[in-house]
C-alpha cells in the first residue's frame, strides 16, 4: 500500500508498500505542497517514545532491546504486536496541534486496517503507490537488509562476512524477494478494505515524479470539497 492522509485539510495514509516504491521522497512532496502536515512515521514514534522517562518510556527502550537493535532509526514494528503498535500510532495523531497528517508505512495488514477503523482514524484518502515488481527490483539489485539496525549489504560492494546474515548479530538478513513477498501477501486484502470505504487511490508508474503527478492532482481535487 503506500500513503493514508487524514484530518483537515488532506488527511492521507501510505499503507505497507513495496520495498524501493519511493513513499519516502512522495510523502516529503505532499508535505511541501500541501503542508503543514504531521508525517508520521511508526519507527520515529517508537524511538521518540523511548526518550520518554516513564512507564512508557521504558517500554519502548525493552521493546528496542529486544529486537537488537542497535540504531534506533529502523525499527521493526512488526516486532510489536498489532493492538499495541495501533494505540501507539493513535495517541500519537491525538494532537490537536496538528492540521492534518500522513502515517507512512502503516497498515501493514488487515488487522491493523481494522484496528485504525475501530479507534475512529479515518483517513480522507488512501493511496497505493502501483510499481512494477521488476523496477522495483532493479533499483535496489542485490541489497540485503538486516531490518533491526538498519545496516544494509551488497553482494558486490559491500557483502557480509558469511553469506545471508548479519556481521554483527548473526542474524539472517532480509533481502527483496523476503521483503516483496510479505508485502504482496498483505497487499490485496488491505486493497480490498479500502476500495469497500471508498477512499483508495491507485497511483501507478515506473518512477516517483509520474506516480507523484497522479497523486498531486488527486489531492488537489480532495482539498477543494467540502469537508
Amino acid at each position: 500500500m503506500g500513503l493514508l492522509l487524514g484530518s483537515l485539510p488532506v488527511f492521507g495514509l501510505l499503507p505497507d508498500v513495496a520495498v524501493a516504491c519511493g513513499k519516502g521522497t512522495i510523502a516529503k512532496w505532499i508535505q511541501r505542497d500541501f503542508g503543514p502536515l504531521q508525517l508520521v512515521s511508526t519507527g520515529a514514534i517508537l524511538q521518540r517514545l523511548a526518550q520518554r522517562e516513564d512507564s512508557l518510556g521504558e517500554e519502548m527502550r525493552r521493546f528496542l532491546a529486544s529486537g537488537g537493535t542497535h540504531s534506533p532509526r529502523i525499527i521493526s514494528v512488526e516486532l510489536m504486536e498489532d493492538e499495541r503498535i495501533t494505540d501507539i500510532l493513535f495517541n500519537a495523531l491525538s494532537d490537536p496541534a496538528e492540521s492534518g497528517w500522513i502515517i507512512d508505512g502503516f497498515p501493514r495488514t488487515l488487522r491493523q486496517a481494522q484496528l485504525l477503523d475501530a479507534h475512529e482514524i479515518q483517513p480522507h484518502l488512501v493511496c497505493l503507490l502501483d510499481v512494477p515488481r521488476p523496477v522495483l527490483q532493479s533499483r535496489i539489485m542485490d541489497r540485503w537488509v538486516h531490518v533491526p539496525s538498519g545496516r544494509i549489504y551488497s553482494r558486490s560492494f559491500n557483502p557480509p562476512r558469511h553469506s545471508g546474515l548479519d556481521d554483527l548479530t548473526g542474524e539472517p538478513l532480509d533481502c527483496f524477494d523476503k521483503r516483496y513477498n510479505n508485502y504482496a501477501m498483505h497487499r490485496d486484502a488491505l486493497q480490498r478494505h479500502y476500495e469497500r470505504k471508498g477512499i483508495l487511490f491507485v497511483a501507478a508508474g515506473l518512477d516517483s515524479a509520474t506516480i507523484y503527478a497522479q497523486l498531486h492532482t488527486r489531492l488537489l481535487s480532495k482539498t477543494r470539497q467540502p469537508q
